[in-house]
């Protein structure tokens, strides 16, 4: 009975640290605004006639960083995860179907 009362609990820890990394990974962050005001400050010179704005955490200057699956009522579909990667040409929306 102790055996399987040890195993039980070593199964739940490893599956409570699994599910915390995996909340972990899934979670964005958008930018500070220390981090914003520093893009902007770098690029604000190089070429005065361009304004570069970025999105916070989507939009222009977010890349695609994969897929994630979200689960509804109706099931689950793939959604599209973003990660900023500075270049104004790219764009990508969180969370649009896949």
């Amino acid at each position: 009975m102790g055996k399987k009362l040890f195993a039980a609990l070593i199964v739940a820890v490893i599956a409570t640290f699994a599910g915390y990394n995996i909340y972990q990974s899934q979670r964005m962050e958008p930018m500070s605004d220390l981090m914003l005001a520093n893009v902007e400050a770098l690029a604000r010179y190089e070429l005065p006639e361009v304004e570069v704005e970025c999105g916070r955490s989507q939009g222009r200057c977010w890349g695609n960083d994969g897929y994630e699956y979200t689960w509804t009522p109706f099931g689950g579909f793939k959604v599209t995860r973003c990660k900023f990667v500075g270049y104004t040409w790219v764009s990508c929306v969180p969370g649009l179907p896949a």
